[in-house]
């Protein structure tokens, strides 16, 4: 998932005039993003849940990772394999996308991780986000 709306870089410009606080918006507006798509995921997996296994997949660790200065990035949706190998979250890519064995695509379960009105929401959630770390530090 990518930190993308309306006027980003003129916020992120101004959010460097305070040491930090590029990457607390950033990191906001990234694990924000995380669960909201959690939040959604978990609806549309409900009727699927009869083990909960899979459901128990959904990603919420909070996990912003920084690759580069200016690079961060943070899972969503579905955690497909475990510690030990084990892929309890597998199910979830056969749930989305369908099977040849006549799984049918869940598409609102798609469209909870993927689809173009989370994404909406998300750019919403993300400039909300950098205005309040914005509002913070500039006072």
């Amino acid at each position: 998932m990518t930190v993308d709306f309306k006027d980003v870089d003129a916020l992120l410009e101004q959010l460097k005039q305070v040491e930090g606080a590029a990457q607390k918006a950033i990191d906001k507006a990234l694990v924000a993003t995380q669960e909201l798509i959690a939040d959604n995921a978990a609806a549309a997996i409900e009727p699927h849940n009869q083990t909960h296994v899979t459901a128990d997949q959904i990603i919420r660790d909070g996990n912003v990772v920084w690759t580069q200065e200016t690079m961060a990035e943070i899972a969503v949706g579905f955690k497909i394999s475990g510690e030990n190998g084990e892929l309890p979250g597998l199910p979830s890519i056969f749930l989305m996308y369908g099977t040849d064995s006549g799984i049918d695509a869940d598409e609102e379960l798609y469209n909870s991780v993927y689809g173009k009105d989370i994404r909406a929401a998300a750019r919403k959630l993300q400039q909300a986000s950098f205005e309040e770390v914005l509002n913070e530090v500039m006072g």
